[in-house]
């Protein structure tokens, strides 16, 4: 279900602790309640216009696109390090 770009894969290395506790809980409520209120889901726009945000913990985020049934993971950060 879940594929992970490289450069969500080097990132994640570098994720806190906490963040990378959630993340397992997010991806689950991700599959199962896609718009549960606390992942705060929405599709970006502009050059990420094909790709969505979830919230993980505080101001991290995971950007993550539909593809061929397939959720690709291709980034994880703060707000900050995400869209700058």
């Amino acid at each position: 279900m879940f594929r992970y770009h490289r450069n969500f894969q080097s990132r994640f290395t570098k994720t806190p602790e906490g963040v990378k506790t959630k993340l397992p809980l997010c991806l689950q409520t991700l599959i199962t309640e896609p718009h549960h209120p606390i992942l705060n889901h929405h599709k970006l726009t502009g050059a990420f216009e094909s790709w969505h945000s979830i919230d993980i913990h505080g101001d991290h985020r995971l950007i993550f696109q539909y593809l061929g049934g397939q959720i690709i993971l291709h980034d994880i950060g703060t707000h900050t390090q995400l869209y700058r």
